[in-house]
């Protein structure tokens, strides 16, 4: 079975699409780092990233979702997936590598160590079929999206760099759920 992830910035639907594709498919749903997952490293990491007021190098704080993530991965989505259960995710490590980047900058040995620690999360990702849809719309649904132009443009390029993922355009409507719903039904581009 399948993987079906919803990448993008900040505000572009992500979690609007999955959770109505979950709802209508009766597929679990999972949201990295895991924030909603009882007993997943996932939550410490939220907490840590959003409700803790401390400063935390950028580099330490990606290694800690790439943590949450592998956490996840092991303890929570391969169970069910080795079940033959399509699952719907909000969230990938491509979220680690894009916001990641955006936020360490110039650093090349920041940027260096980065992409190592994401290597150990996209080797256990690149055993599992999947397909990534990243989200595009001209605009963030939500307000005070910070540097939303720039993620914008940094996910446009992955969407067409990387094997697994599609560029999905949101214009407001019921189109992106609809799309994936008769992808998912017709087993259509799974990887």
């Amino acid at each position: 079975m399948t993987i079906y992830v919803f990448e993008g910035p900040d505000g572009v639907g992500k979690t609007y699409c999955a959770e109505t594709i979950s709802k209508e498919l009766h597929l679990p749903l999972f949201s990295f780092p895991g924030k909603h997952t009882p007993g997943s490293l996932g939550k410490i990491v939220y907490d840590i990233h959003h409700d803790i007021d401390i400063n935390i190098n950028m580099l330490a704080l990606q290694t800690m979702h790439v943590a949450a993530h592998i956490d996840l991965l092991l303890n929570h989505i391969l169970p069910i997936h080795e079940q033959g259960i399509d699952i719907i995710m909000d969230r990938c490590w491509a979220s680690t590598v894009i916001y990641g980047a955006l936020y360490i900058g110039d650093t090349q040995l920041e940027l260096r160590a980065l992409e190592c620690v994401v290597s150990a999360e996209k080797y256990i990702w690149n055993t599992i079929p999947h397909n990534i849809y990243v989200l595009q719309s001209e605009q963030s649904f939500r307000n005070n999206v910070r540097d939303f132009d720039v993620l914008k443009e940094i996910y446009s390029r992955f969407a067409h760099q990387d094997p697994n993922s599609i560029a999905l355009k949101n214009d407001g409507t019921r189109y992106p759920v609809d799309f994936v719903i008769e992808e998912i039904k017709n087993g259509k581009w799974q990887s």
